[in-house]
């Protein structure tokens, strides 16, 4: 564990795979022990080509799951919770609007697993999920999932430093932590975030890259 507060709010350590295809494996197998637990899980994508292959392996597993439209509030999840127990819900980031609880209003006490299926390459978008999360009662615990071959991660984490971890043992089949991976990912990040003063929205990572820090670094 990363970080908890005494709100129940507990981020994890971002867990590394060889590569996009392990990674969306292992998501299916976390996510299943979570429902096992009776837990709801909140999986969330920033990209719609994530969103679409997180769909495609939750089928491809048989893992029921419902989609989180537009506005995911705590209305929306207190309703979605209340009908499915133990369930999944797949929303895409911006979607996530949990405001500050009202003095009056009733406190929802729920246990969320939390899993994010990628790093945005500007890191204040995974900041304001973590914020949004934070304003929920109970119990709510925060994961990454990321593969090593995924251009976000590529984009500033060496061959060398991929290598290492190869040495060290890191193999198909399971998913690690690196502290070393997740330094040079939030320095390189929070470069990247300095040096983009506009961003134009994409359907995918690799998009994303084109059109904002390339476009970027050609007019610096």
């Amino acid at each position: 564990r990363l970080f908890k507060n005494k709100n129940g709010f507990e981020q994890y350590r971002d867990l590394y795979s060889t590569n996009t295809r392990s990674k969306f494996s292992q998501l299916c197998a976390a996510i299943n022990r979570r429902l096992l637990l009776g837990e709801v899980v909140i999986l969330v994508s920033h990209f719609a080509s994530t969103f679409e292959e997180l769909q495609e392996n939750l089928e491809r597993n048989h893992i029921p799951y419902e989609i989180g439209l537009r506005n995911v509030n705590r209305e929306s999840l207190k309703n979605h919770a209340s009908k499915h127990r133990s369930s999944v819900l797949l929303v895409l980031a911006e979607t996530l609007n949990f405001e500050e609880m009202r003095p009056a209003e009733d406190p929802m006490r729920l246990t969320l697993a939390v899993m994010v299926a990628e790093r945005h390459p500007l890191p204040s978008h995974d900041r304001r999920i973590e914020e949004s999360l934070r304003r929920l009662p109970g119990r709510v615990r925060i994961g990454y999932f990321l593969a090593l071959d995924e251009c976000t991660v590529r984009a500033v984490v060496t061959d060398t430093t991929v290598q290492l971890l190869k040495q060290f043992g890191l193999n198909d089949h399971e998913l690690v932590t690196s502290s070393m991976v997740s330094k040079r990912l939030r320095i390189g990040l929070s470069r990247v975030e300095k040096s983009v003063t506009s961003e134009t929205p994409s359907a995918s990572p690799e998009e994303w890259w084109t059109k904002n820090f390339q476009a970027t670094k050609l007019t610096k």
